[in-house]
């Protein structure tokens, strides 16, 4: 660690120092921030939350169907997505629906036309055209290089989509568990395999009901009132997190 490290350390650590509480983006951020907060101060986890529909209801394609909402830039990673599906044999291949754009839609598009994935580009959507469109869906991949959190795997949740998202995304690190609510594919698996596991309509609907039910314990309304009861205690007694108070509830 350089001189200048060091004393960006201290100074965030004094910075910190100042908090009674600080608020975490999830658990990969706690760990983070843990290592410049003084350990007098807790960090609690409090991921970014999406409002729960009760009322929404998925009309799955009749054959599998798997999507992808971000834009289209190289930290998104839609690239291993698209190659991960065109390594399959045809009668295990999904169609693609991608939500999104940006600088790469070209030679994204190019890549998926010569390797034979169907896709459907779709372009930049409002909220409510992306649930609408994402109501087809069997599952929805998650293929970011890196993403802090990822706001993507709250809202598929919600929708009932089964998640697979690479271990860079904080979101699926916190949210999803591997054959409860989608996948988490770490470095070095391989994304076909984890792709071509939710082109199974049974093991799609399954997931996608706990994926519901994951969605249901984080939810906006949810996380306001733990935050609520979080900022009414005057002297909070270790840290808390959200989403393992949600998955004590669950399994």
């Amino acid at each position: 660690m350089s001189d200048g490290d060091v004393l960006k350390t201290i100074y965030r650590s004094a910075y910190f120092r100042s908090f009674k509480q600080v608020l975490a983006v999830g658990t990969w951020a706690r760990s983070s921030y843990r290592r410049v907060i003084h350990e007098d101060v807790p960090v609690h986890v409090f991921p970014y939350t999406t409002v729960f529909n009760e009322s929404y209801s998925p009309r799955r394609s009749q054959s599998p169907t798997i999507g992808f909402v971000g834009s289209l830039i190289p930290r998104k990673g839609l690239d291993i997505a698209l190659r991960a599906v065109a390594s399959l044999p045809l009668r295990h291949r999904p169609s693609l629906e991608i939500v999104g754009d940006g600088p790469e839609r070209r030679g994204l598009e190019t890549y998926a036309m010569e390797a034979g994935v169907n896709v459907e580009w779709w372009g930049a959507k409002q909220p409510a055209d992306i649930d609408r469109i994402r109501s087809r869906w069997w599952a929805q991949v998650v293929p970011s290089r890196y993403d802090g959190w990822g706001l993507v795997v709250s809202e598929a949740l919600a929708c009932g989509l089964p998640v697979i998202a690479s271990d860079r995304t904080g979101a699926a690190l916190d949210l999803v568990r591997n054959g409860y609510d989608g996948h988490v594919v770490r470095t070095g698996e391989d994304w076909a395999e984890a792709i071509r596991a939710f082109t199974d309509e049974a093991v799609s609907q399954r997931q996608g009901a706990n994926a519901r039910e994951v969605a249901r314990r984080v939810s906006s309304t949810r996380a306001a009132a733990w935050l609520s009861e979080l900022l009414e205690d005057v002297e909070p007694v270790g840290e808390r997190d959200l989403v393992a108070d949600a998955w004590r509830e669950l399994i």
